[in-house]
């Protein structure tokens, strides 16, 4: 066992950002095949050709390229349908690219050159209007902007076998990145301030550096690398080979490759676009016209799951609140595919757990434990709240469930567990039961301490897990069956008493069962407001760790709210150098606070008993 404050104080720079995840799902989640295939629909805006795609920053706009009809088809997300079509005013297309702002969309000219400069700043895409078009002589195809200076447009150009650099205020040519090992550039892919080529006819992926605009390296890959696909933790860039039928694997910081041709010529032959998603690599075959899934673990591959009715050509991804979407261009059009894999850990996990109510009324002769836990693989046999070293032990009953999303992308609906006590009338003086009642030096009652308590979590399978444990390790998602039991129940809508000062019903984190892999852990709080509205809720460390802030994410069925937040780490930087596990996560490491309009306060874990009658 590892002490937590001397871990976190050692890594605490690791947790470096804040990414706020607004995702709502509602009602019971259905049941759906693994993967469903449907077509967008047209209307009068038919394609001849569709190519490469890009999605809006604001996930609200799909952009199709269709090279044969020389325009940009504008897709709705939200009803799959074609809107409106872009003239490009004669240019043959090659490759299309949005600035982070997405307020311009650029799309290259292969052939005869040139770069059209869209105006797409407002909502209506029918204004969406050409602001300008740069005369640049080349043969261009894949780009995007430079995402360390957004000043900077890269643009693949066949003819100069490399890579050109334009200033994004008026097209001026900035540098030319070209090496005799790369003939004829199939795609490009930046990470940090290197810049990685696909060479396609010398079966080579050219290095560059955007800083000093040098040529790095030249590695060897496969047959044909036409595509690029980066690991969203690991310094590791998977290369789709389309005539090999590969994969090869580089090290994007030794610059080493790790695996020439990784490949099964049983599954896929003609791999053309990759796509990140539910921690599994999706390959485009082409020739098969179906999706075929790389487990980068066990580097297994998988074919069967989404076979599509046309001849595929590109790939793109997108992250929807309530489902995830794989756009596919094709001949004939563009397909969407949902991808309705059900996914959890092996083990059940407490997420969060706490008191109803935290604000104990001296004269309350009552109170609630209550626990939201995410299923694993099988279903939940029990759950009890037990005392360490002591002879308290409560099963606890199920309520109904909570919706929440703790993955990205991924669905999840947690089951609400309670425990009623009674208790005479003034039995707890008036301050924290923690340490006035139980006479604890933490003010938490969750925790590895003799009288402190913990919630266990234990499935069909004996697979269990006990909150307020956390830990960090080899804890991948795995498929399930079936969506759980929590997708059958009612929304818990049991309403605690309110106090006239806010209240942090109960906290946890999720995962609590944090897998190596993963990139991120969310900070959830289930809040209760009292006479005035929510002002801040904030993630708060007494180990130098920056507050978080979190975020509303949305109403709970009960009236409660739903806050969270995110910490992430560095790409390609693990939390800790080995597997950790943390028996207490709360009060000497980490407490969330809520604060009022009214000024009022309240900081878990602290369960008090005063003079807080209901409201």
């Amino acid at each position: 066992m590892y002490s937590f404050s001397k871990l976190m104080t050692k890594h605490e720079l690791i947790f470096i950002g804040l990414l706020i995840l607004f995702a709502l799902f509602t009602g019971r989640l259905a049941q759906a095949a693994p993967c469903e295939v449907h077509s967008v629909a047209e209307g009068p805006y038919l394609f001849d050709e569709a190519g490469t795609m890009v999605v809006t920053p604001n996930h609200q706009w799909l952009l199709v390229l269709d090279k044969v009809a020389a325009n940009v088809k504008v897709i709705e997300v939200a009803s799959q349908q074609v809107l409106t079509s872009l003239d490009l005013q004669g240019l043959e297309p090659g490759g299309l690219a949005i600035s982070p702002d997405g307020s311009t969309l650029y799309i290259s000219g292969a052939f005869d050159g040139n770069v059209v400069v869209m105006d797409i700043s407002t909502p209506a895409p029918s204004q969406w209007a050409i602001r300008t078009i740069w005369q640049i002589a080349g043969d261009f195809g894949a780009m995007q902007v430079d995402s360390k200076n957004t000043a900077q447009l890269l643009v693949t150009d066949r003819r100069i076998k490399g890579v050109r650099v334009l200033s994004t205020l008026d097209g001026s040519e900035q540098a030319t990145l070209s090496t005799e090992h790369c003939s004829l550039p199939a795609d490009l892919l930046q990470q940090d301030s290197l810049l990685f080529v696909a060479c396609e006819t010398s079966n080579k992926i050219a290095v560059f550096d955007l800083e000093s605009k040098a040529h790095r390296s030249t590695i060897n890959v496969g047959k044909a690398p036409v595509a690029f696909l980066l690991h969203p933790s690991l310094p590791n860039l998977y290369v789709a080979n389309l005539q090999g039928g590969s994969i090869s694997i580089i090290n994007t910081e030794s610059l080493e490759l790790i695996k020439l041709n990784l490949s099964n010529s049983s599954v896929f032959d003609n791999p053309r676009n990759m796509v990140w998603l539910d921690n599994t690599i999706w390959i485009l075959d082409k020739s098969a016209a179906t999706l075929v899934r790389l487990d980068p673990r066990k580097e297994a591959f998988e074919s069967g799951i989404c076979t599509l009715s046309s001849q595929p050509s590109y790939l793109a991804t997108l992250i929807l609140p309530e489902q995830r979407i794989i756009y596919v261009a094709h001949a004939n059009g563009v397909d969407y595919l949902s991808i309705n894999i059900p996914k959890a850990r092996l083990q059940p996990q407490v997420l969060m757990a706490g008191f109803d109510p935290n604000l104990l009324d001296i004269n309350d002769t009552q109170f609630k434990v209550v626990a939201v836990i995410e299923e694993g693989l099988a279903p939940l046999a029990s759950v009890s709240i037990e005392q360490n070293m002591g002879a308290i032990k409560r099963i606890m009953t199920l309520a109904g469930s909570i919706p929440l999303v703790v993955e990205e992308g991924r669905q999840v609906q947690g089951l609400v567990y309670e425990a009623a006590f009674e208790i005479d009338r003034g039995v707890f003086p008036a301050g924290t039961v923690a340490t006035e009642v139980m006479g604890l030096p933490v003010l938490s009652l969750f925790g590895h301490l003799p009288n402190q308590f913990h919630i266990r979590a234990k499935d069909k399978t004996e697979q269990k897990h006990s909150y307020p444990l956390w830990n960090y390790g080899d804890w991948p998602l795995l498929e399930k069956e079936t969506a759980g039991m929590a997708a059958l129940l009612d929304n818990y809508t049991q309403r605690g008493p309110r106090r006239y000062y806010p209240q942090v019903i109960m906290a946890g984190f999720a995962p609590m069962l944090m897998d190596r892999g993963d990139t991120e852990v969310k900070i959830l709080a289930i809040v209760r407001r009292g006479s005035a509205d929510i002002k801040y809720v904030t993630l708060k460390s007494e180990i130098g760790i920056l507050p978080v802030a979190m975020t509303k994410i949305r109403d709970l069925p009960n009236a409660d709210e739903l806050y969270e937040g995110t910490v992430v780490t560095q790409r390609g930087t693990p939390l800790f150098a080995e597997d950790t596990v943390f028996s207490n996560i709360w009060n000497d490491m980490f407490q969330i606070e809520v604060i009022d309009t009214a000024e009022q306060r309240h900081q878990f874990p602290d369960f008090h008993v005063g003079d807080y009658p209901e409201f």
